[in-house]
């Protein structure tokens, strides 16, 4: 089903997918990047309902996954609001446990934000980069702006390659798909490559409405990665 995307005011039009029941999913034929290989994932999403594990995009393993980009409770969260964070996790291998980069940007039920997962092969470090595109200024006297990209990393060694499926609205663990999404997801793209440490600007330029069709020659203007 579809719903408002988060731009449709700018970009008549725009829609997103909605995931209003347990088993609302899409997913590819097959995997859409190398996880063993540097590589970046985005997408804006909506969570309409905080409180349990939310998964926004995987790819998927045998036994678990390559990755996965969503949402944890509060009491899986390094540090929280008391409303759970954004999370990008990784595993070293089909079906072992791995580390999770958390955001200390709050959560705010039913709105929009534009959530990247990044690996950098070469450094063996994951990336969360996540962006509000209307952020809120709680202090509008204090001459300082929010800032709307916040990141947290986190050490991986080795990664695997998963080569199934890329799931938008559900991530796969122990064998079987679990964390549905609760809201809506828009603008998932996929690159390969490492993400550039200085592309906040392409990664701002996504997070409040650049089109995909923003595009050079060789590719996406707003790619925000090189090759390895």
């Amino acid at each position: 089903m579809w719903t408002d995307g988060p731009f449709l005011d700018r970009l008549p039009g725009n829609s997103a997918l909605l995931f209003d029941d347990a088993a609302d999913t899409a997913a590819t034929l097959g995997p859409v990047v190398r996880t063993d290989d540097s590589f970046v994932v985005s997408a804006h999403v909506r969570l309409d309902s905080l409180g349990s594990y939310a998964a926004a995009l995987s790819q998927d393993g045998v036994e678990s996954n390559g990755f996965w980009l969503g949402y944890a409770p509060p009491n899986r969260c390094a540090t929280s609001t008391g409303d759970g964070c954004w999370i990008f996790s990784m595993r070293p291998e089909d079906g072992a446990s791995g580390p999770i980069a958390t955001s200390e940007l709050a959560v705010v039920e039913g709105k929009w934000v534009y959530l990247v997962g990044s690996y950098d092969k070469v450094a063996g470090q994951m990336k969360l980069t996540v962006c509000d595109p209307l952020p809120v200024d709680d202090d509008p006297f204090d001459g300082v702006d929010p800032d709307p990209v916040e990141s947290a990393t986190a050490a991986l060694g080795s990664s695997w390659f998963a080569d199934g499926p890329l799931q938008v609205g559900r991530v796969k663990s122990s064998g079987k798909y679990t964390s549905p999404w609760r809201g809506a997801v828009d603008n998932v793209r996929v690159y390969d490559g490492q993400l550039l440490d200085a592309d906040d600007a392409k990664i701002w330029r996504v997070c409040t409405g650049a089109p995909m069709f923003s595009t050079v020659p060789g590719g996406d203007l707003n790619d925000p990665t090189e090759k390895n």
